[in-house]
């Protein structure tokens, strides 16, 4: 492999880390506003539901998103206008809390999880396959590059 074909490579990389950080954003202020939401109808109504799936459905009747439980613990999941699942922010037994988002195919493109060790985000790419891990465990980072074969290219520090 080619310098040059590095650099295409690193600035294909940097492009869609741009586009994942912006939906991360995204669901985040999603996340927040639903936060919000909830909230201030607590305030303004004196009752409760309670419930253990909550739905939220268009104006066709397709579920657009979904608020529940599951084996795993609480999630929240936003589906597109096809019905199909694109991102879950959900919190594990022990608490971590994890965001993946999925492509129109419905392959894990992107995830990001939370463990008492220190945050993980995985990139995979249009085949499903991880090709970047970033991590902070204590106060060291790591930086796993992998190549379409399953190779890793690269990891910072040692």
């Amino acid at each position: 492999m080619t310098i040059d074909e590095i650099g295409e490579r690193v600035a294909r990389l940097e492009r869609k880390n741009r586009r994942l950080t912006l939906a991360l954003v995204l669901m985040g202020l999603t996340a927040a506003l639903l936060a919000t939401v909830a909230l201030a109808l607590t305030c303004l109504v004196p009752q409760v539901a309670r419930a253990r799936n909550f739905l939220l459905l268009d104006d066709h009747g397709k579920t657009r998103a979904m608020l529940g439980m599951d084996k795993d613990g609480p999630r929240l999941v936003l589906c597109d206008e096809n019905g199909k699942e694109r991102a879950l922010l959900g919190a594990f037994k022990d608490g971590s809390p994890h965001l993946d988002l999925w492509d129109e195919s419905g392959r894990n493109r992107a995830g990001l999880t939370v463990s008492k060790d220190g945050p993980v985000l995985n990139l995979a790419d249009g085949n499903g396959k991880p090709r970047v891990i970033l991590t902070v465990f204590k106060d060291s980072p790591a930086l796993g590059l992998v190549d379409a074969n399953g190779r890793v290219l690269g990891k910072l520090p040692q």
